[in-house]
């Protein structure tokens, strides 16, 4: 098994082909998991998947991991820096879990293992993410992880016929270095 970054209660590794299994189909194609980033507005089948999978292997600009639970070693999400820009040095971050994993500190974990590899390893300057506006508990989930709002992007995203704001939120890699102290 491969453990790229471990800890305490999940560790990151590579996401597999062994990993896009029924309910990680389940996962993408669920509205209500899919808060933000769209992945349930377009069908995904496993072969769409496993060309994704291949796109994704190859990208330099991209850490995407699969979240592993450390107790049963079962995949519980997937999170990601990507849009990797090494001039600027700052990346978007992204996470999903199964609803059934949330809530249990593994997504605060994974975060925190994935943001201090994107700052001491990568040399990132500053991660940032989108999140809708009326997310509180993702919003409560980024502020904990020190992430602090930065703007709004007024009706920039449309779920159900209604458009609404996304928040934007940035950690830059100083603020995180004096919360760790």
């Amino acid at each position: 098994m491969i453990k790229f970054i471990d800890g305490q209660k999940v560790y990151l590794r590579p996401v597999l082909k062994e990993d896009l299994h029924k309910d990680y189909i389940r996962w993408i194609n669920d509205n209500s998991n899919d808060v933000l980033t769209g992945h349930a507005m377009f069908p995904h089948t496993l072969a769409g998947l496993e060309d994704f999978l291949l796109s994704k292997a190859g990208d330099k600009n991209c850490v995407w991991l699969a979240i592993v639970e450390k107790k049963t070693h079962i995949h519980i999400g997937n999170i990601e820096l990507c849009r990797i820009d090494f001039i600027h040095r700052n990346a978007e971050y992204k996470i999903l879990i199964d609803k059934k994993a949330q809530r249990k500190g593994c997504g605060f974990e994974a975060s925190m293992l994935l943001i201090e590899h994107g700052f001491k390893i990568l040399n990132l300057h500053r991660i940032y993410l989108g999140v809708h506006e009326d997310n509180n508990p993702a919003i409560a989930l980024y502020k904990k992880l020190g992430f602090k709002p930065e703007g709004i992007l007024r009706q920039h995203f449309i779920r159900d016929g209604k458009y609404s704001n996304i928040m934007t939120m940035g950690l830059l890699s100083r603020d995180h270095a004096i919360r760790l102290k």
